[in-house]
């Protein structure tokens, strides 16, 4: 068998986004003018008689009006000029549509783009060389050779190494035990992700293809024979002893196709998915319990079970064809996909244009078109048909796996689940984020601090800010003159913060029978630590040790010495308060996980996140989730790109 938020607007046609939000024609001053309402420094507005969008001169002849740019008029009564409709604009006709706003407009991008630095031109969103689509997850191999994954990741099947690949494949087990299989670019093969009976742990050698299954994997090598390994039953494991040129593994079967054409299947053949028609084919793909094969000719067969449609193909010419759960979808000759079978979420509904390749899951399909955009449709439960997009700076994960970044150009964006709800980010330019169990809140880029989500919680206090900390019910800002305003539930102190300066603050907390734990710690210019609020477990007692960062998790904290040793303090239950040894950048205490970052630039987890093994590779910043059960942990690469791992992960 062949995973950020998405913000739709109602002016824009079903099928387009609106990626970003850029004033293409911001209105702007004239030279010199007073505005209306503006004032000297004593007396009534001078120019009362313009317009409010105008503009206004005053001479010894009288007052001038002029409408700003963007509108039209005498000066007196401004128009909007419509840009969209004149057709004056500066969008990118083929790639988006221009939504016209008061004084100026934007553009919206079409799914798989995104606006470039000039704010008009739309640019790829994400470049993929090949994509594969699993049960709930999905993966593609960039441009650049390197694999990302979104979508679930409860065995860490989204969380790929680093390093180039040439082909990806995920396999079809249910989410406990689903893995991943990539073929890197040297010709050797890595999996991640569930590994229960060894499926990913692939044997050494070098190999032309690879194909996950339900629980076991199989590796074409480059002298054409087939090794499997994993799971045998029923039999899918057990190779005939012949040449291939390329390989099919579907959950429970595989299928071969020799270098004449013909086939030969092996495994499970409960609904005759191993038994092949006879003549030449060129490709093949092994779905659920069917396979379909393009013949020589360009027509696709399909053999096995067909409950709901999926192997009975449509007439026509083919280049290739993707076989899934219960549909399929294959892409003509002239470039178009054509779906057939389970349509109840979409799946089977491709949209229009010419597509290189097409993967299909169970409840969804991802195509790669001719610029290498990629596009999804069909589920998206898990974050499975939405792509990640973008360059980040800065990350933050909230309880239920809510996160929130920081791109490049500033602006946020904001996926998951915040207290059942999915609350967009507000616009404009932010510095730094953090996200909580009811709330997120950023700091804008002139220090301004403006929080999101549950209407109920308070709102933070006016100001300059340099940082901001969300805990479960109480949210903590650093302002730039060293002292910390703190809001929200203060029933055991956790809101109302000591005097003096700081450098760093974090909050913490976690629920237990409805009832809030919340505490706070924070570092002095002199590296020592300061706790406020609950210290049920000892988490509000810090060492009389220097640091240089500290982070307060549910019922414990942890702070990076400034030797770069980790010290915990806290809950001793899930081995979060015992670190590793080793020199480190950061420390991330979760409610039942923590994570460091290394000064190598690695990532290291332990307590309930110690059986979740983070991606290799090196990363900027780590974050950890606090959802109630098993955490989960985000890293932020050096590229800008972010994976995620453990059970909440997205």
């Amino acid at each position: 068998m062949e995973g950020f938020v998405q913000l739709i607007m109602k002016a824009v046609p079903l099928g387009f986004a609106l990626t970003a939000l850029a004033g293409c024609v911001a209105p702007s001053p004239l030279e010199g003018p007073l505005s209306p309402g503006d004032q000297p420094d004593s007396g009534p507005p001078v120019c009362p008689e313009c317009d409010q969008n105008a503009g206004c001169a005053r001479t010894d002849e009288g007052v001038t009006c002029t409408c700003r740019d963007g509108w039209v008029g005498d000066g007196h009564v401004c128009t909007d000029i419509d840009e969209c409709a004149q057709g004056t604009d500066a969008c990118d006709r083929q790639h988006s549509l221009c939504v016209n706003t008061a004084g100026g407009y934007t553009c919206a991008c079409s799914a798989g783009w995104a606006l470039g630095a000039d704010g008009v031109t739309c640019v790829v969103a994400f470049s993929a060389l090949q994509v594969a689509a699993g049960e709930f997850s999905t993966c593609a191999v960039k441009i650049d050779g390197t694999v990302a994954c979104w979508g679930a990741n409860s065995a860490g099947q989204s969380s790929p190494p680093a390093g180039t690949f040439q082909q990806v494949s995920i396999g079809c087990n249910d989410l406990a035990y689903t893995h991943t299989c990539g073929l890197r670019t040297d010709g050797t093969i890595a999996c991640w992700g569930g590994n229960q009976y060894g499926e990913s742990t692939p044997p050494s050698g070098t190999f032309s293809q690879v194909g996950a299954g339900y629980a076991g994997t199989c590796g074409l090598r480059t002298n054409g024979s087939v090794t499997c390994w994993g799971q045998d039953f029923p039999g899918n494991t057990k190779v005939p002893s012949e040449m291939f040129e390329q390989l099919a593994v579907g959950c429970f079967h595989v299928c071969g196709l020799r270098k004449g054409g013909g086939v030969v299947c092996w495994g499970m053949n409960d609904s005759g998915q191993t038994k092949p028609p006879s003549g030449a084919f060129q490709q093949l793909s092994a779905g659920d319990q069917y396979t379909c094969g393009v013949r020589t000719d360009g027509s696709v067969a399909c053999w096995g079970e067909n409950d709901q449609g999926q192997a009975s193909p449509p007439a026509g010419a083919f280049q290739r064809v993707s076989a899934g759960h219960e549909h399929t979808c294959g892409v003509r000759v002239d470039g178009t996909v054509a779906c057939w079978g389970y349509n109840y979420s979409g799946q089977a509904t491709p949209p229009a244009g010419i597509f290189l390749q097409v993967a299909v899951g169970a409840f969804h399909t991802c195509g790669v078109r001719p610029d290498h955009s990629l596009i999804c449709w069909g589920s998206d439960a898990e974050g499975e048909s939405s792509p990640p997009s973008g360059v980040f700076q800065q990350l933050s994960e909230g309880f239920w796996g809510y996160i929130c970044g920081v791109r490049e150009d500033q602006t946020l964006v904001c996926w998951g689940d915040l207290q059942g709800n999915c609350p967009a980010p507000p616009s404009g330019e932010f510095q730094q984020l953090a996200a909580g169990a009811w709330q997120a809140c950023g700091v804008r880029t002139d220090g301004a601090l403006i929080c999101w989500g549950d209407d109920e919680a308070a709102e933070p206090p006016s100001g300059s800010f340099a940082q901001v900390t969300v805990g479960y019910d109480h949210t903590c800002g650093l302002r730039t003159d060293g002292t910390i305003a703190c809001w929200g539930y203060n029933g055991s102190g956790e809101s109302t913060p000591p005097a003096g300066t700081f450098q760093q603050v974090s909050a913490g907390g976690d629920a237990e029978n409805d009832y809030w734990y919340g505490h706070t710690c924070a570092i002095r210019p002199d590296g020592s630590v300061a706790c406020w609020g609950n210290n049920r477990y000892g988490q509000a007692s810090p060492p009389s040790d220097t640091f240089q960062q500290v982070s307060a998790g549910g019922t414990h904290t942890c702070g990076v010495r400034t030797d770069g040793t980790i010290a915990c303090w806290g809950h001793p239950l899930y081995g979060d308060s015992l670190p590793p040894s080793g020199s480190f950048k950061q420390v991330v205490a979760g409610d039942a996980g923590t994570c460091g970052l290394r000064a190598d630039d690695t990532v290291v987890c332990w307590g309930p996140l110690s059986d979740r093994t983070p991606p290799s590779g090196q990363f900027r910043q780590v974050v950890v989730g606090r959802p109630d059960g098993d955490s989960s942990a985000c890293g932020l690469r050096m590229d800008g790109t972010i994976v995620c791992w453990g059970a909440e992960a997205r």
